[in-house]
C-alpha cells in the first residue's frame, strides 16, 4: 500500500507543479493578463504619475481630459520651488500636451487658463512626480501657474501668447 500512496503523492505533487507554472505564466509579462501594464492607457481625469515606470522601457503617463496618450506637441513644464520653466517659448494654435514635472521639494501642480480655457489642471504632484495635461490652444493669451496655495504669488506663474 505504501508504494501506491507514494506514486499517488508524486503524481499529485507533479500536477500541482504544472498548475503553478500555468498560473504564473498568466500573471503578466506579455501585457495581456488582468492587472498587466496596459500601454499607458489611463482613465480620464487628473492623475498623479509615478516617475518610476512599472516595467523596463515603459513610460508612465497620466492625463487630464485625455486617455493618457500625448496629443499634438509635447511641452515639458518643469516646476521648481518657486518657478515654472517651459521646454519651448513660441506657440501656435493647436493641440499640446504639457508634461508637468515636479523638480522641487514641495508639492506642485500645473493649471492653464485663458481664452475660454478653464479648469484645466493636473493633480497635485509630490516631488519627483509627473503628469500630462492635454489642451487645445487657440490664438490668445494664457496663464500657466501652480494652483497650490500661495505658490502663484511666490512666482510660480508665467504667460504664453499663442499666435
Amino acid at each position: 500500500m505504501s508504494g501506491a500512496i507514494g506514486v499517488r503523492r508524486a503524481a499529485f505533487v507533479g500536477a500541482c507543479g504544472v498548475v503553478s507554472v500555468v498560473l504564473a505564466a498568466g500573471c503578466g509579462g506579455n501585457g495581456s493578463g488582468a492587472g498587466a501594464y496596459n500601454g499607458g492607457q489611463q482613465s480620464a481625469g487628473p492623475t498623479q504619475v509615478s516617475s518610476t515606470p512599472n516595467r523596463p522601457g515603459a513610460a508612465s503617463t497620466a492625463a487630464s481630459g485625455s486617455a493618457g496618450q500625448a496629443e499634438g506637441t509635447t511641452v515639458t513644464a518643469t516646476e521648481k520651488d518657486f518657478s515654472i520653466q517651459l521646454s519651448q517659448q513660441a506657440f501656435t494654435a493647436g493641440t499640446y500636451t504639457f508634461v508637468a514635472e515636479n523638480a522641487g521639494q514641495f508639492p506642485h501642480a500645473l493649471e492653464i487658463e485663458g481664452n475660454g480655457l478653464t479648469e484645466k489642471k493636473t493633480a497635485v504632484l509630490q516631488p519627483g512626480g509627473k503628469s500630462m495635461l492635454a489642451v487645445t490652444l487657440k490664438k490668445g493669451t494664457y496663464e500657466l501657474y501652480c494652483p497650490v496655495d500661495g505658490h502663484k504669488d511666490k512666482g510660480m506663474k508665467l504667460e504664453i501668447i499663442v499666435g
